[in-house]
């Protein structure tokens, strides 16, 4: 029996097929995972007749755009057979209850949704009788997408199977099936509705829409008591990397670079792997546009692409592009203060070791009643002048934390019981400002640091000032003509990689908001909207302020200290 899904994989490992890097590591996975199989330690293999029957039984169904028989093209092959070849030694369930399919758009991503939908509704028998395969997403227009997909398949398979036309309903707002009591059906993100309720399969549809993790939590505990469950990401790329599926993605990485094991974690991320070089590379195309490799769509799709990049470069509206036609994740403003890609070159799976260091802070306390944060930039002392930066932030509680952290779509009773910010405990809930004393002092003892300087803007309160005066203080107003300078210079000392980071979230996400305001050759940063918060940069330029000559003054000390003035 010819092996379609692992014909695919060694297509790519080997150069015959044009991937990006995920996608070369993820069917490098395959491969390497299939020699694990013959091993007792490894507790999964994969059946190539499950996957082969369950391919041929996709090409059974009808394109309901053309009423035309489907013929799958050799990554969506790939992506069926992994999804449903893949199962349990110990048990013969399936081995993948997670997965994640993101490629640019026009590349038959409702395809691939309703494949795995019909297939789950009709040949599933876990459990055998009330499955529920349910289409997700933001908004209930695009949750009908992969739905309506497939119930055209269903119409024209009832007029073709006189047994599926006696078992399967199509209505309206849902797909049932009498014989085994199963039912599909769309959702939007009302998650009230969806509370106690389990999908055997529940596929989310465009999820870099979704702000949050309501509906993908519900979902996922929804399937806690199912033995053979799915859910399945199906989505392009968006404009806001502070989204829950940017953060899915940054992981997903880490497994396939075999950093992080997830065995159960399907993964085909489809994207360029440069593009701004290869936006003018059409042979590349194929890395996010997997459809390509049809010659009759190629014929068509290439013209279209070159058609929407020359009249992005026209507009200046690349980000929007990146997105849609690449799949490469950007920030909605194309005034980012530091692009996506390079901050992310900066990341350090492990913060270098700080005890003893030299160290800027740098304090940004404007809204005492919402956000205060401090920055610390310590000097590496290496051969590249490097600096480290990171940011621990007060959080204000006027309104309730609750309330807070859904306005702000940031939960911060996470990231505080991770480490990364404090919240108040004043019952008017503005900041306590003992709290940031204590925490700066607690710091810098506790890590022996040497504080170089600590800097702050005007609004800061004298009490944090007087608790602090055993360190020298400078004040840094929040200025143009003041924070023009660091504010240039640290966006390039990210560009050299000379600034590092160990991805703190809240730094990284004030990082993602800022954008960046010029007027008379001066830079400043602000904020589309009130919730997109900035002060752990802010405070990091604050620092930047006295860092950015750290280097250069031990230059100027070495060349004072060698200079003979006798000369």
């Amino acid at each position: 029996m010819i092996d379609e899904t692992t014909l695919y994989a060694r297509k790519v490992v080997n150069g015959e097929i044009i991937a990006c890097r995920k996608i070369i590591l993820a069917c490098q996975r395959h491969l390497d995972d299939i020699e694990k199989s013959k091993t007792d330690s490894f507790n999964y293999c994969f059946n190539v007749e499950e996957a082969q029957e369950s391919i041929s039984f996709i090409e059974t169904l009808s394109n309901p755009e053309t009423g035309e028989g489907l013929e799958l093209l050799m990554f969506q092959k790939w992506i069926i057979g992994s999804i449903f070849g893949w199962i349990r030694k110990d048990n013969g369930h399936r081995r993948f209850k997670r997965a994640m399919i993101s490629m640019a758009r026009r590349n038959g991503k409702s395809l691939i949704v309703a494949a795995i939908g019909g297939k789950e509704f009709i040949l599933g028998d876990s459990p055998q009788m009330n499955r529920k395969i349910v289409f997700a997403s933001n908004a209930m227009k695009q949750a009908r997408h992969g739905f309506e997909y497939m119930q055209g398949q269903f119409r024209i398979l009832s007029k073709q199977s006189k047994s599926i036309k006696r078992s399967v309903k199509v209505l309206k707002d849902s797909i049932e099936d009498k014989s085994s009591n199963s039912k599909a059906y769309p959702v939007a993100s009302d998650t009230g509705k969806l509370d106690g309720f389990a999908s055997t399969v529940a596929i989310i549809d465009e999820f870099h829409e979704s702000p949050d993790l309501k509906m993908y939590n519900v979902l996922k505990t929804g399937q806690v008591g199912l033995k053979s469950s799915l859910l399945a990401i199906v989505s392009t790329a968006g404009l806001n990397p502070n989204v829950p599926m940017y953060k899915e993605i940054q992981m997903l990485d880490r497994v396939l670079e075999g950093n992080l094991t997830m065995d159960d974690y399907f993964i085909a991320i489809y994207e360029q792997d440069d593009v701004e070089k290869e936006i003018d590379m059409p042979e590349t195309w194929i890395k996010s546009n997997p459809r390509l490799e049809d010659e009759e769509a190629a014929s068509f799709m290439v013209d279209n692409i070159k058609t929407d990049v020359q009249a992005a470069k026209v507009q200046r509206n690349l980000n929007s592009l990146y997105v849609k036609t690449f799949n490469v994740w950007r920030q909605a403003s194309e005034q980012s203060y530091i692009p996506l890609d390079d901050w992310n070159a900066c990341a350090v799976e492990e913060a270098p070791d700080i005890r003893g260091k030299e160290v800027y802070i740098g304090l940004d306390m404007a809204k005492v009643e919402d956000l205060a944060a401090v920055s610390w930039i310590y000097p590496l002392e290496d051969e590249k002048k490097r600096f480290y930066i990171d940011s621990h932030s007060f959080v204000g509680t006027k309104g309730g934390i609750e309330a807070k952290c859904q306005r702000d779509k940031i939960d911060y009773k996470q990231l505080a019981a991770e480490g990364y910010c404090t919240i108040t405990d004043k019952h008017t809930g503005i900041i306590n400002q003992q709290q940031v004393i204590d925490y700066i002092k607690n710091h810098i003892e506790e890590n022996d640091l040497k504080v170089r300087g600590l800097l702050f803007d005007p609004h800061i309160v004298g009490l944090v000032l007087n608790e602090l005066e055993d360190y020298p203080q400078i004040e840094v107003g929040q200025v143009a003509t003041k924070l023009n300078a660091p504010v240039k210079d640290l966006r390039l000392c990210v560009y050299d990689q000379r600034l590092i980071h160990s991805n703190n979230p809240l730094l990284t996400e004030a990082v993602n908001n800022a954008i960046v305001k010029e007027f008379n050759d001066l830079t400043r940063l602000v904020k589309e909207k009130n919730r997109n918060k900035i002060d752990p940069i802010i405070a990091g330029i604050i620092a930047h302020y006295e860092a950015m000559h750290h280097y250069s003054d031990e230059y100027d000390q070495d060349y004072y200290a060698n200079y003979n003035f006798a000369l």
